[in-house]
């Protein structure tokens, strides 16, 4: 399964021992195709269009992704285990809902977390850690992500405050350098267990 590009090359995470997990667009509601923040992303529609990837591991204690909302209000972004959840509350704040002990950094800032319709980078770190039994890109139950999504990557560490910059630093200046090739010889390759470009095969 998985999403193709032009080129008819699956989407999935990166190699360099990463482990690879596909995801498979629901039938009828796959999100389309669009420039992204670093090469290709994903465009949801906000009514019916997200991906589903399954069971991508126990201990997940940082999750990142570029996004750019055209809708900021009320609308949720992915769905971890049914309970755990990233949103955009009323306020336009990126919330981490019932994680355990969760930071949320916008933009390599805990504070504001507010984003508006320009890409920005999220990262949700959490020292406890959630189980991603049933993660969902795009929607949570039947509210739905209005937007564009970008470079998803799931960490079983949390990621510092200097790797959270490094990580927005990287993305922010360069829009085609490949994101597996930025992180090698680095530590942003440690505990790298999912990571979804949008770009074809990696």
């Amino acid at each position: 399964g998985g999403i193709s590009d032009d080129s008819g090359a699956t989407g999935g995470a990166g190699a360099q021992g990463i482990i690879v997990i596909t995801y498979t667009p629901p039938s009828g509601s796959a999100p389309g195709w669009t420039r992204g923040k670093r090469g290709k992303a994903l465009d949801f529609d906000g009514t019916g269009s997200y991906i589903t990837a399954g069971n991508v591991g126990s201990s997940i204690k940082t999750i990142a992704f570029w996004m750019k909302a055209d809708d900021t209000t009320s609308r949720k972004i992915i769905n971890i285990d049914s309970t755990d959840q990233i949103e955009l509350n009323g306020s336009s704040e990126v919330v981490a809902t019932s994680f355990p002990a969760a930071t949320v950094y916008v933009d390599a800032t805990t504070s504001p977390t507010t984003v508006d319709s320009n890409w920005h980078f999220v990262v949700i770190t959490d020292s406890t850690g959630v189980s991603a039994s049933t993660f969902e890109i795009g929607r949570v139950a039947s509210s739905y992500f209005d937007g564009k999504i970008d470079e998803v990557r799931t960490y079983t560490r949390a990621l510092s405050a200097a790797e959270v910059a490094k990580l927005y630093q990287s993305g922010a200046v360069k829009f085609t350098t490949s994101s597996v090739a930025l992180q090698q010889g680095s530590s942003l390759a440690s505990g790298l267990v999912g990571h979804w470009t949008f770009d074809g095969q990696d």
